[in-house]
């Protein structure tokens, strides 16, 4: 899922969010569009996290700021904020090809809804030692 801002005059600027989130409100809903039961695998990737949130293909282009955007949609700040701590850290994406160098990744660090643990991504191409037969 990304999130795309554009306005006259002004360049198109992109959030590409690694796509998971804490299900805190509305897991009933979530649960019975995923048939799955664990909150931890209710929105763990992009496609999880459409299905859960029950984003269509229809909702593209839908506001998510500002007043045209529709009742119920959009961006907030959480009601419940991260807890005493917590640390939020930047780390490269999941599953990408291009620009693995930018740290465009944000994980709350050792939070169970991450699913690869900060600097435990696998750079694609990359060749473990084990794999490549070493020891």
């Amino acid at each position: 899922m990304a999130l795309q801002s554009a306005g006259e005059g002004r360049p198109s600027e992109r959030l590409d969010p690694h796509p998971r989130l804490e299900p805190r409100e509305g897991q009933a809903e979530m649960r019975q569009r995923r048939g799955r039961e664990h909150p931890g695998e209710l929105c763990s990737g992009p496609g999880k996290l459409t299905l859960a949130l029950g984003i269509r293909g229809s909702d593209h282009g839908t506001p998510m700021t500002g007043a045209g955007r529709p009742g119920g949609v959009g961006l907030r700040v959480p009601a419940v904020p991260l807890a005493p701590g917590q640390v939020v850290a930047e780390d490269i994406r999941v599953g990408i090809r291009k620009a693995v160098d930018f740290k465009w990744r944000f994980v709350a660090v050792g939070h169970a809804h991450v699913s690869v643990p900060l600097g435990k991504v696998k750079v694609p191409g990359a060749t473990s030692r084990k794999r490549a037969g070493r020891k």
